[in-house]
Protein backbone atom coordinates (compact mmCIF):
# COMPACT_ATOMS: atom_id res chain seq x y z
CA UNK A 1 0.00 0.00 0.00
CA UNK A 2 1.89 3.39 -1.08
CA UNK A 3 2.35 5.58 2.20
CA UNK A 4 2.65 9.29 2.51
CA UNK A 5 6.20 10.83 3.08
CA UNK A 6 6.91 11.15 6.19
CA UNK A 7 10.41 11.32 8.62
CA UNK A 8 11.03 10.01 12.19
CA UNK A 9 12.63 10.49 15.42
CA UNK A 10 12.81 7.72 18.31
CA UNK A 11 14.61 6.84 21.36
CA UNK A 12 14.86 3.34 20.20
CA UNK A 13 16.68 1.16 17.62
CA UNK A 14 13.73 -0.07 15.33
CA UNK A 15 14.35 -2.27 11.69
CA UNK A 16 11.39 -3.83 9.85
CA UNK A 17 13.45 -7.15 9.84
CA UNK A 18 13.44 -6.94 13.84
CA UNK A 19 10.03 -6.82 14.59
CA UNK A 20 10.07 -10.42 16.63
CA UNK A 21 12.37 -9.04 19.00
CA UNK A 22 9.76 -6.31 20.54
CA UNK A 23 7.11 -8.44 22.38
CA UNK A 24 4.61 -5.47 22.12
CA UNK A 25 1.22 -6.38 23.00
CA UNK A 26 -0.25 -3.30 21.84
CA UNK A 27 0.46 -0.70 19.84
CA UNK A 28 -0.87 2.77 20.78
CA UNK A 29 -0.89 5.24 17.62
CA UNK A 30 -1.96 8.50 18.28
CA UNK A 31 -3.03 11.38 16.01
CA UNK A 32 -2.46 14.67 16.33
CA UNK A 33 -2.21 18.09 14.78
CA UNK A 34 -1.49 20.00 17.75
CA UNK A 35 1.21 18.25 20.32
CA UNK A 36 1.11 21.42 22.54
CA UNK A 37 -2.81 20.84 23.05
CA UNK A 38 -2.64 16.77 23.60
CA UNK A 39 -1.18 16.87 27.08
CA UNK A 40 -4.36 15.57 28.52
CA UNK A 41 -4.14 12.65 26.03
CA UNK A 42 -0.22 11.83 26.50
CA UNK A 43 -0.83 11.77 30.48
CA UNK A 44 -3.36 9.21 30.24
CA UNK A 45 -1.65 7.14 27.30
CA UNK A 46 1.97 7.35 29.97
CA UNK A 47 -1.00 5.80 32.60
CA UNK A 48 -1.51 3.12 30.65
CA UNK A 49 1.48 1.83 29.55
CA UNK A 50 3.09 2.33 33.29
CA UNK A 51 0.08 0.49 34.97
CA UNK A 52 0.05 -2.61 32.52
CA UNK A 53 2.51 -5.10 32.98
CA UNK A 54 2.30 -5.66 29.01
CA UNK A 55 4.85 -4.35 26.59
CA UNK A 56 3.40 -1.02 24.90
CA UNK A 57 4.70 0.92 22.70
CA UNK A 58 3.63 4.83 21.47
CA UNK A 59 3.61 5.74 18.24
CA UNK A 60 2.92 9.74 17.57
CA UNK A 61 2.02 10.76 14.09
CA UNK A 62 2.42 14.25 13.98
CA UNK A 63 0.36 16.54 11.44
CA UNK A 64 1.80 19.85 13.54
CA UNK A 65 4.07 21.72 11.58
CA UNK A 66 5.50 23.44 14.50
CA UNK A 67 8.73 21.81 15.76
CA UNK A 68 8.94 21.32 19.49
CA UNK A 69 11.81 19.69 22.22
CA UNK A 70 10.68 15.77 22.33
CA UNK A 71 13.33 15.29 25.28
CA UNK A 72 10.28 15.06 27.49
CA UNK A 73 8.37 12.69 25.66
CA UNK A 74 11.73 10.68 25.13
CA UNK A 75 12.45 10.77 28.63
CA UNK A 76 8.65 9.99 29.83
CA UNK A 77 7.78 6.72 27.31
CA UNK A 78 10.13 3.43 27.15
CA UNK A 79 9.30 3.28 24.13
CA UNK A 80 8.20 6.09 21.13
CA UNK A 81 8.47 6.92 17.50
CA UNK A 82 7.06 9.86 16.20
CA UNK A 83 6.39 10.38 12.86
CA UNK A 84 6.18 13.18 10.64
CA UNK A 85 4.04 13.50 7.62
CA UNK A 86 5.67 15.74 5.02
CA UNK A 87 2.75 16.75 3.26
CA UNK A 88 -1.27 17.05 3.80
CA UNK A 89 -2.61 13.96 3.91
CA UNK A 90 -6.47 12.46 4.27
CA UNK A 91 -7.49 10.37 7.63
CA UNK A 92 -6.98 7.36 5.32
CA UNK A 93 -3.73 7.77 4.36
CA UNK A 94 -2.93 8.67 8.20
CA UNK A 95 -4.73 5.65 9.11
CA UNK A 96 -2.96 3.68 6.80
CA UNK A 97 0.62 4.61 7.69
CA UNK A 98 -0.31 3.59 11.51
CA UNK A 99 -1.62 0.06 10.83
CA UNK A 100 1.72 -0.37 8.52
CA UNK A 101 4.40 1.35 11.40
CA UNK A 102 2.64 0.22 14.51
CA UNK A 103 5.01 -3.04 15.53
CA UNK A 104 2.00 -5.05 17.40
CA UNK A 105 -0.92 -6.62 16.13
CA UNK A 106 -3.42 -5.62 18.28
CA UNK A 107 -3.47 -1.30 17.50
CA UNK A 108 -4.68 1.54 19.98
CA UNK A 109 -5.66 4.23 17.62
CA UNK A 110 -6.84 7.59 18.83
CA UNK A 111 -6.58 11.40 17.84
CA UNK A 112 -6.16 14.12 20.19
CA UNK A 113 -9.11 15.43 22.92
CA UNK A 114 -9.52 11.64 23.61
CA UNK A 115 -8.32 10.74 27.45
CA UNK A 116 -7.87 6.98 28.49
CA UNK A 117 -9.60 6.37 32.00
CA UNK A 118 -9.38 2.63 31.79
CA UNK A 119 -7.42 0.35 29.98
CA UNK A 120 -6.75 -3.74 31.24
CA UNK A 121 -4.86 -5.54 28.45
CA UNK A 122 -5.00 -8.85 30.52
CA UNK A 123 -8.98 -8.31 30.87
CA UNK A 124 -9.57 -7.10 27.27
CA UNK A 125 -7.33 -10.47 25.92
CA UNK A 126 -10.50 -12.16 26.34
CA UNK A 127 -12.04 -9.90 22.76
CA UNK A 128 -8.52 -9.51 21.35
CA UNK A 129 -7.55 -13.29 20.91
CA UNK A 130 -10.49 -13.95 19.28
CA UNK A 131 -10.19 -14.80 15.78
CA UNK A 132 -12.79 -12.87 14.19
CA UNK A 133 -11.73 -10.03 16.44
CA UNK A 134 -11.98 -7.54 14.38
CA UNK A 135 -12.36 -3.83 16.75
CA UNK A 136 -13.00 -3.78 20.07
CA UNK A 137 -14.62 -0.29 21.12
CA UNK A 138 -14.59 1.51 24.61
CA UNK A 139 -17.72 3.16 26.82
CA UNK A 140 -16.88 6.64 26.17
CA UNK A 141 -17.59 9.24 28.93
CA UNK A 142 -18.15 12.83 28.90
CA UNK A 143 -17.27 15.70 31.64
CA UNK A 144 -20.44 15.09 33.54
CA UNK A 145 -19.28 11.10 33.61
CA UNK A 146 -22.48 10.06 31.64
CA UNK A 147 -22.11 7.82 28.69
CA UNK A 148 -21.84 9.16 25.17
CA UNK A 149 -24.18 6.58 22.56
CA UNK A 150 -21.67 4.46 21.06
CA UNK A 151 -23.17 1.44 20.37
CA UNK A 152 -24.06 2.02 16.15
CA UNK A 153 -27.57 0.02 14.74
CA UNK A 154 -28.31 0.61 11.51
CA UNK A 155 -31.75 1.47 9.37
CA UNK A 156 -32.55 1.94 5.60
CA UNK A 157 -34.47 5.02 4.12
CA UNK A 158 -35.05 4.95 0.76
CA UNK A 159 -32.81 2.06 -0.03
CA UNK A 160 -30.05 4.00 1.86
CA UNK A 161 -28.41 3.25 4.77
CA UNK A 162 -28.52 5.60 7.89
CA UNK A 163 -27.80 4.64 11.97
CA UNK A 164 -28.70 5.71 15.21
CA UNK A 165 -27.05 5.17 18.16
CA UNK A 166 -27.26 3.30 21.74
CA UNK A 167 -25.54 3.59 24.57
CA UNK A 168 -26.14 0.53 25.98
CA UNK A 169 -23.60 -1.06 28.45
CA UNK A 170 -23.37 -4.93 27.78
CA UNK A 171 -20.48 -7.55 26.90
CA UNK A 172 -19.70 -8.11 23.09
CA UNK A 173 -22.45 -5.31 22.17
CA UNK A 174 -22.16 -5.61 18.48
CA UNK A 175 -21.95 -1.86 16.99
CA UNK A 176 -21.98 -1.30 12.74
CA UNK A 177 -18.64 0.67 13.02
CA UNK A 178 -16.54 3.23 15.06
CA UNK A 179 -18.42 6.04 15.05
CA UNK A 180 -15.36 7.58 17.46
CA UNK A 181 -11.82 7.75 16.44
CA UNK A 182 -11.01 5.74 19.55
CA UNK A 183 -10.77 1.82 19.17
CA UNK A 184 -8.40 -1.01 19.60
CA UNK A 185 -8.00 -3.32 15.77
CA UNK A 186 -6.73 -6.20 14.62
CA UNK A 187 -3.82 -5.20 12.24
CA UNK A 188 -4.25 -8.62 10.53
CA UNK A 189 -8.04 -7.35 9.34
CA UNK A 190 -6.11 -4.94 7.94
CA UNK A 191 -5.04 -6.61 5.19
CA UNK A 192 -8.02 -8.59 3.92
CA UNK A 193 -8.82 -7.08 0.39
CA UNK A 194 -10.58 -4.04 2.55
CA UNK A 195 -9.71 -1.17 -0.72
CA UNK A 196 -11.57 1.79 1.36
CA UNK A 197 -12.45 5.11 -0.72
CA UNK A 198 -10.43 8.07 -0.01
CA UNK A 199 -13.07 9.99 1.69
CA UNK A 200 -12.95 13.57 2.54
CA UNK A 201 -15.39 13.27 5.53
CA UNK A 202 -13.97 10.91 8.57
CA UNK A 203 -17.08 9.75 9.59
CA UNK A 204 -17.43 7.78 5.86
CA UNK A 205 -14.25 6.22 6.42
CA UNK A 206 -14.91 5.13 9.56
CA UNK A 207 -18.08 3.86 8.60
CA UNK A 208 -16.72 1.80 5.54
CA UNK A 209 -13.65 0.56 7.61
CA UNK A 210 -16.22 -1.11 9.71
CA UNK A 211 -18.85 -2.39 7.43
CA UNK A 212 -16.05 -3.65 5.21
CA UNK A 213 -14.52 -5.46 8.60
CA UNK A 214 -18.25 -7.18 8.74
CA UNK A 215 -18.17 -7.92 5.09
CA UNK A 216 -15.11 -10.13 5.55
CA UNK A 217 -16.03 -11.68 8.91
CA UNK A 218 -14.68 -9.35 11.74
CA UNK A 219 -16.53 -8.72 14.59
CA UNK A 220 -16.44 -4.96 15.92
CA UNK A 221 -18.28 -4.81 20.18
CA UNK A 222 -17.69 -2.75 23.10
CA UNK A 223 -15.61 -3.80 26.23
CA UNK A 224 -16.86 -2.34 29.63
CA UNK A 225 -13.84 -2.45 30.92
CA UNK A 226 -11.90 -0.18 27.64
CA UNK A 227 -13.24 3.57 29.14
CA UNK A 228 -11.70 6.95 27.55
CA UNK A 229 -13.09 10.54 28.05
CA UNK A 230 -14.39 12.62 25.11
CA UNK A 231 -16.47 15.66 25.62
CA UNK A 232 -18.39 15.92 22.12
CA UNK A 233 -21.13 14.01 20.92
CA UNK A 234 -21.42 13.32 17.15
CA UNK A 235 -23.97 12.52 14.52
CA UNK A 236 -25.65 9.74 13.55
CA UNK A 237 -25.69 9.39 9.44
CA UNK A 238 -29.08 10.53 8.14
CA UNK A 239 -30.42 10.11 4.38
CA UNK A 240 -28.63 12.74 2.58
CA UNK A 241 -27.37 13.97 -1.34
CA UNK A 242 -24.19 14.76 0.11
CA UNK A 243 -21.96 12.51 -2.63
CA UNK A 244 -19.94 10.86 0.07
CA UNK A 245 -23.01 9.26 1.70
CA UNK A 246 -24.25 8.22 -1.84
CA UNK A 247 -20.79 6.97 -2.67
CA UNK A 248 -20.85 4.78 0.46
CA UNK A 249 -24.28 3.24 -0.40
CA UNK A 250 -23.35 2.30 -4.46
CA UNK A 251 -19.62 0.62 -2.58
CA UNK A 252 -20.99 -1.27 -0.09
CA UNK A 253 -24.73 -2.33 -0.18
CA UNK A 254 -25.70 -4.78 -2.64
CA UNK A 255 -28.73 -6.73 -1.24
CA UNK A 256 -31.70 -5.64 -3.52
CA UNK A 257 -33.95 -5.95 -1.27
CA UNK A 258 -32.16 -3.17 0.89
CA UNK A 259 -31.83 -0.63 -1.85
CA UNK A 260 -35.51 -0.52 -3.40
CA UNK A 261 -35.67 3.05 -3.97
CA UNK A 262 -31.87 3.93 -3.66
CA UNK A 263 -31.56 4.27 -7.73
CA UNK A 264 -34.31 7.18 -7.91
CA UNK A 265 -33.16 9.11 -5.22
CA UNK A 266 -29.79 8.76 -6.47
CA UNK A 267 -30.95 9.57 -10.23
CA UNK A 268 -32.83 12.82 -8.37
CA UNK A 269 -29.88 14.00 -6.84
CA UNK A 270 -27.94 13.61 -10.08
CA UNK A 271 -30.54 15.58 -12.11
CA UNK A 272 -30.26 18.48 -9.09
CA UNK A 273 -26.37 18.63 -9.62
CA UNK A 274 -26.40 18.97 -13.63
CA UNK A 275 -28.90 21.83 -12.92
CA UNK A 276 -26.05 23.03 -10.80
CA UNK A 277 -23.60 22.54 -13.66
CA UNK A 278 -21.79 20.37 -10.77
CA UNK A 279 -20.58 17.82 -13.67
CA UNK A 280 -17.62 16.70 -10.96
CA UNK A 281 -20.72 15.01 -8.22
CA UNK A 282 -22.06 13.00 -11.06
CA UNK A 283 -19.06 11.94 -12.04
CA UNK A 284 -18.02 10.84 -8.75
CA UNK A 285 -21.33 8.55 -8.23
CA UNK A 286 -21.03 7.08 -11.68
CA UNK A 287 -18.07 5.72 -10.87
CA UNK A 288 -18.70 4.34 -7.69
CA UNK A 289 -21.23 2.44 -9.67
CA UNK A 290 -18.65 0.28 -11.08
CA UNK A 291 -16.26 0.01 -7.58
CA UNK A 292 -18.92 -3.08 -6.04
CA UNK A 293 -17.16 -5.61 -4.11
CA UNK A 294 -18.25 -8.77 -3.78
CA UNK A 295 -17.35 -9.94 -0.04
CA UNK A 296 -18.10 -13.49 2.12
CA UNK A 297 -20.65 -11.67 4.05
CA UNK A 298 -24.05 -10.31 2.54
CA UNK A 299 -25.80 -6.79 3.57
CA UNK A 300 -28.45 -8.64 5.19
CA UNK A 301 -26.17 -11.17 7.69
CA UNK A 302 -24.82 -7.92 8.73
CA UNK A 303 -28.29 -6.13 9.90
CA UNK A 304 -29.48 -9.35 11.65
CA UNK A 305 -26.30 -9.90 13.64
CA UNK A 306 -26.24 -5.84 14.49
CA UNK A 307 -29.74 -5.07 14.96
CA UNK A 308 -30.72 -8.66 16.82
CA UNK A 309 -32.19 -8.08 20.06
CA UNK A 310 -32.73 -4.51 19.52
CA UNK A 311 -35.94 -2.85 19.14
Amino acid sequence: MPLPVYSEISNFSFKKNEVKKFNFSLSCVFITNNLSSSIESLNSIYSIISSNKQSIELLIINLDKITYNYDTIFSTFPFVRILFVKDKVSIKDVFLLGIEEAIAKNILFLKQDYEILSLDLDMLNLYLSEMNFGIVLPLIFNESEEIIPNIVKLNYKNGLLTTYSNDIVGTAEPSLYPKYFCFIINKNAIFSDLDIFDYENEDYFLLELGYRLWKNGFVISQARNFKVFYNYEKSDIDLSDDSEYLIFNLRNINSSSLTKGRSLFILKSMLKNVFKLNFNYVKKLNKSKKEKKHFPVEDLEILSIINKDNP
